[in-house]
């Protein structure tokens, strides 16, 4: 989208933190499923699900939860600015 609209310049444009956010995001859920889970992780959460799965399970779903938020707040940063609403700028 940032190709065909030409908006790639919003980048530099704090009012557009939005993006800057949900580009943050998705690097993490790349980052998490495609390099660190095959390399380590699954290998990792296993032996700690194995040692203490409620303490695993608290852990995992912090993360999630964390994520999930941080999510949420580009959603909605995305919804503000697509009406108009600018902070910053």
């Amino acid at each position: 989208m940032l190709e065909v609209m030409n908006a790639w310049e919003r980048y530099q444009q704090l009012q557009f933190w939005w993006m800057h956010l949900m580009t943050f995001i998705w690097f993490i859920f790349t980052l998490i499923l495609f390099v660190l889970e095959p390399l380590f992780l699954h290998r990792w959460f296993h032996e700690q699900a194995l040692k203490d799965s409620a303490k695993s399970f608290s852990l995992v779903h912090t993360l999630h939860k964390i994520l999930l938020m941080l999510s949420l707040l580009a959603v909605f940063g995305a919804v503000a600015g697509a009406h108009g609403f600018q902070w910053g700028g």
